[in-house]
């Protein structure tokens, strides 16, 4: 992940005149997150575009200690004034590849849940590994738009 904040950094670097600015959003998938430099430097550089960020997270990173970075990220985003989203990136990361209809459902209805309790607004949902076999396409038909107002994941 470094290696692709470096290159959006150096996109960053580009005079603001010369930045669609309108057409920018950026997304970033959540492994492990972390606020140091090289993020703190990312969001700065960002908040001077207005480029809205949404982080695609797994719920499952806030029972360990990089969890509350999540929520320190977040606050150090609005901060400077950053427009940020939080989307949800599964329970656990797992696949959602062979599972059905039923079960892939209710994972993301947990995962979008579970961040809404913590008072986390979530409205997105991006698969991990991008999972956009047949099985989950069909799904996204089912789900409530309330709970899942967009999903990430299908390309196409």
């Amino acid at each position: 992940m470094k290696a692709k904040l470096k290159r959006l950094l150096a996109l960053l670097s580009i005079p603001k005149r010369k930045l669609p600015r309108r057409r920018i959003l950026i997304t970033v998938d959540l492994d492990d997150p972390i606020l140091d430099d090289l993020h703190r430097n990312f969001v700065e550089r960002i908040s001077r575009f207005g480029i809205p960020l949404t982080l695609f997270s797994p719920n499952s990173l806030r029972d360990h200690r990089e969890g509350k970075t999540l929520q320190t990220l977040i606050s150090f985003a609005l901060q400077k004034r950053v427009r940020i989203e939080v989307g949800s990136h599964s329970i656990t990361h797992e696949s959602l590849n062979d599972l059905e209809i039923r079960n892939i459902q209710s994972i993301i209805e947990q995962s979008i849940s579970s961040f809404q309790k913590e008072g986390i607004p979530v409205r997105g949902f991006r698969a991990p590994y991008l999972s956009i076999e047949p099985t989950y396409r069909a799904v996204l038909s089912t789900m409530n738009r309330e709970v899942l107002a967009y999903d990430s994941s299908v390309l196409f």
